[in-house]
C-alpha cells in the first residue's frame, strides 16, 4: 500500500466542523488518507471538539475525543496534499494563506452549527459524513 495521502480541513475555529470531517475522511478512506484539522483562529486551541459534536460522532459511530484543537500554520499547510475547507468564507481566506494552493469546499459548504440549536449540529454532522464518505472515494484527495 501506498503512503497516505495528506488532507488537512479547515473552518473558523477547529471546533464543530472540520474536526468531525477530517476524522471522517479518515476514517472512511480505508487507510488512504490521513486527515488533519486546524482552524483559522485561535479559539479552541488545545481544547476538545465541541460537546456536542462529540455525542453525535459517537452516535455515528465514530469517537472524537481525541481531538484537540489546532489553529492552521504554514507547517500544516506545507504537510497537506489537499486543502479542504468547510465553507466558501473559510476557502477564500485559506487561499490567501495558501496562494497558488488549490482549496477545496466540503460539500458546496457547511453552514456553522457553533451556538445554533442541536439540530444544527446534527444536519451539520450528517451533511459532513456524506460528503467524507464522497470525498474518501472521489479520488480528489489523489490530486497534487
Amino acid at each position: 500500500m501506498s503512503e497516505p495521502r495528506h488532507v488537512l480541513v479547515v473552518c473558523m475555529g477547529n471546533y464543530c466542523r472540520s474536526p468531525l470531517a477530517a476524522l471522517l475522511i479518515s476514517a472512511t478512506s480505508d487507510g488512504a488518507i490521513e486527515a488533519k484539522s486546524a482552524g483559522l483562529r485561535d479559539w479552541h486551541i488545545g481544547e476538545a471538539a465541541h460537546p456536542l459534536m462529540i455525542t453525535i460522532a459517537a452516535d455515528l459511530g465514530y469517537d472524537l475525543t481525541r481531538h484537540r484543537g489546532a489553529e492552521l500554520t504554514p507547517e500544516l499547510i506545507e504537510w497537506a496534499d489537499a486543502l479542504v475547507a468547510v465553507d466558501d468564507e473559510t476557502a477564500r481566506a485559506l487561499a490567501e494563506r495558501a496562494p497558488g494552493r488549490p482549496v477545496h469546499v466540503l460539500a458546496g459548504g457547511v453552514a456553522d452549527p457553533y451556538k445554533q440549536p442541536p439540530q444544527a449540529f446534527i444536519d451539520a454532522a450528517h451533511q459532513i459524513e456524506r460528503a467524507a464518505r464522497e470525498y474518501s472515494t472521489s479520488g480528489l484527495a489523489d490530486r497534487p
